[in-house]
């Protein structure tokens, strides 16, 4: 077994995760580290063949096989260091974002690097027990916003084949309406959904799918002189409840699938005009790229709902809609508020990531090298690992990395090189 400094376990296909991590590993070798990445699902292989001093990942609070790898990684003596992917803490939901799978809380990490000092405050008042394994870096993962190239419209544009002369661009990201209809998801989640409701909230939600369908039917048909680029929810169970699934067949739109989809959420926004959608937190991404943003909510805004959207102009009427999509004006141009929006998104990104500098990874990497430095490789052997694990999950495990199997059952390929390829793209950024 080979002695390393870090080892960086992701899900494949994952964007988000991704770049979370991707520039932090890059500052790490930069530093003489030594830093492998891998698949999540091939853990099994990954332990067998390197004694890391620190686990590395995007976030513990994920699926239950990163809270399994992280029990597992602190019982081989390996020390813990986990981000957090769903870093705009809220009040009503704190207890889920901060300890996801991991329901008897156990501190199995050395530090839980945080977004932002909001976060960090009302982790501190419901989790008093953090308070040491807790820093503020930011959130990594929008770095890229300040550090890479994207996508140009008019490559775009001739990628997917589509009219050159087109007047304009709209993003549309989708919304989980899977979470409010009774669906599979809905009656497993169904007690942290309704806590993050008010009342009747989730009938006006169910209201607003087919007043939504029927808004975004009319402004597409009725648009053909525009690309309306729709990208449903990523988390979507059930595409019965995509807003978008009667628009696919259009030929002014380019329905991007989430996971098959060539382009990233990052290259949809940067190529689109205007972004937006029924309630999404990447319009706060869509900001750090110099885009207008904008919320279609035929039943009004004022409803219990992500703070990002206190930096988007909400429209409820669709004759509004028609005129801000059909005009040479700026959007800012429709709403008496403009200025207080503006103002209100300066306030959310502190809120939200922390620092909008491009530098949130240098300060989790500043975070991480100290106890690096300080740690000696742990002693464990394959056997040990195959003992914690166990026959049976580790037979599993081998048929999971077997991608044709994969193919075949419907589930995410494994991809060993998803992060190195990110990480080539912010070494040729700089």
């Amino acid at each position: 077994m080979k002695n390393i400094d870090v080892l960086n376990l992701e899900w494949p296909n994952n964007e988000r995760d991704t770049h979370a991590v991707a520039p932090i590993i890059l500052e790490l070798r930069k530093r003489n580290k030594i830093c492998i990445t891998g698949d999540i699902f091939s853990y099994v292989f990954y332990l067998a063949k390197f004694r890391p001093k620190i686990l590395l990942i995007a976030s513990f609070q994920g699926a239950l096989i990163n809270h399994n790898l992280c029990k597992l990684a602190h019982k081989l003596g390996i020390k813990v260091i986990s981000l957090i992917a769903e870093g705009n803490t809220r009040e009503t939901a704190v207890k889920q974002m901060t300890w996801g799978n991991n329901i008897e809380k156990l501190i199995y990490f050395e530090k839980m690097l945080l977004w932002s000092y909001r976060s960090e405050t009302l982790i501190h008042k419901n989790f008093p027990e953090l308070e040491s394994n807790t820093a503020v870096v930011g959130g990594v993962g929008f770095d890229r916003y300040k550090r890479l190239n994207f996508l140009k419209k008019a490559e775009f544009l001739k990628k997917i084949k589509h009219n050159p002369n087109i007047k304009q661009v709209i993003g549309l990201a989708g919304w989980g309406f899977d979470r409010v209809h009774d669906t599979e998801f809905y009656f497993k989640n169904k007690k942290s959904i309704l806590a993050n409701f008010q009342e009747g909230q989730r009938e006006m939600h169910r209201k607003d799918f087919v007043l939504l369908q029927t808004y975004m039917k009319e402004v597409v048909t009725k648009n053909p002189q525009i690309l309306f680029v729709l990208r449903p929810h990523p988390g979507l169970t059930d595409y019965y409840y995509d807003e978008f699934k009667e628009l696919k067949s259009l030929a002014n739109v380019y329905y991007s699938q989430p996971r098959s989809c060539p382009f990233s959420i990052s290259d949809l926004i940067a190529v689109s005009d205007l972004w937006g959608g029924y309630e999404t937190t990447t319009c706060l991404e869509a900001w750090l790229l110099g885009k207008e943003t904008f919320l279609i909510n035929p039943s009004g805004g004022d409803f219990n709902r992500d703070i990002t959207a206190k930096g988007s102009y909400i429209i409820s009427d669709i004759k509004l809609l028609h005129d801000v999509l059909n005009n040479s004006k700026s959007i800012k141009d429709f709403f008496s508020d403009t200025i207080e929006i503006i103002n209100k998104r300066k306030e959310i990104i502190s809120d939200v990531i922390g620092f909008d500098d491009g530098k949130n990874y240098l300060r989790a990497t500043e975070e991480i090298e100290p106890i690096l430095n300080d740690l000696q490789y742990p002693q464990f052997t394959i056997f040990r690992v195959l003992k914690l694990i166990g026959i049976v999950p580790s037979i599993k495990s081998i048929f999971r990395n077997i991608n044709s199997l994969n193919k075949s059952r419907g589930l995410r390929l494994v991809d060993q090189s998803q992060i190195e390829r990110a990480i080539s793209k912010y070494n040729d950024a700089l």
